[in-house]
């Protein structure tokens, strides 16, 4: 049974190789693809992936407080939903809680990961199996397993937490509501940049790509910009309807 490991951004990536190393061990019979590793040198990158999506029945989507909006996650999600009536999607979160997700993940049925619900997981992964195992013998080899899962994929949060001085500001969008100044930056260069990609606003803006990132991921949350995504381009994105109103507004179009 092929299981689709998506990932976006550290420490997501770390994570899904964990989860891709340790999976079969949880539940035999279970066929952890991830693109990193299984995709091979030489095959085109997008015919394969999208074979992949089509062919698995299963994904998990390794989402994580940096990457919960990401363009490319969501997208990943929605492509594998609708591959196959049968997919089953399943969000697993981290070090972010199930009210901080996009509804584009959020729709789904999401694990904490925390020992009790993820040992559901493993118990519903078994239970897709042509032949399943017995829930004592998977109990007892998820207890003996679950401590070293659980320890690896900690420290790699605790690696990969941002120090003070890479910190992006944690408000895009003012009290008010309304965009911040640095906000209104990147507003205005999509307002005037249609279908721009993250690379286009970076060199228009001068800002940091993380920052640019950042501004994006809020602005999106915020419903005044819109993604435009495919498997065989980068991200692009243009205004929503708020988001144009707000640009007629400020004479910008």
């Amino acid at each position: 049974m092929k299981v689709f490991i998506s990932w976006s951004k550290e420490p997501s990536k770390a994570i899904a190789e964990e989860l891709r190393h340790m999976l079969s061990a949880f539940v035999p019979g279970c066929e952890p693809w991830m693109s990193d590793h299984d995709l091979q040198p030489g095959q085109q990158w997008n015919a394969q992936l999208t074979a992949e999506l089509v062919d698995s029945k299963i994904a998990l989507i390794c989402v994580t407080t940096i990457n919960r909006t990401e363009p490319w996650l969501n997208f990943e999600a929605g492509a594998i939903s609708n591959s196959l009536g049968g997919a089953f999607v399943h969000p697993v979160l981290f070090d972010v809680d199930a009210s901080d997700i996009p509804s584009t993940l959020s729709q789904f049925q999401v694990t904490k990961f925390e020992e009790k619900r993820f040992f559901l997981l493993i118990r519903s992964l078994n239970r897709l199996l042509p032949q399943p195992e017995g829930e004592h013998d998977l109990r007892q080899r998820f207890d003996r397993l679950w401590p070293a899962l659980q320890s690896a994929i900690g420290a790699h949060l605790q690696n990969h937490v941002p120090s003070p001085a890479k910190k992006v500001e944690s408000k895009t969008l003012a009290n008010d509501g309304g965009p911040s100044e640095e906000a209104k930056v990147v507003l205005k260069a999509i307002a005037l940049n249609e279908n721009a990609t993250l690379d286009d606003l970076v060199r228009i803006t001068k800002l940091h790509r993380v920052r640019a990132e950042h501004h994006l991921d809020a602005l999106l949350d915020a419903k005044l910009i819109r993604g435009i995504y495919n498997l065989v381009q980068p991200a692009r994105y243009a205004l929503a309807d708020a988001g144009r109103a707000l640009a007629v507004a400020q004479n910008w179009v």
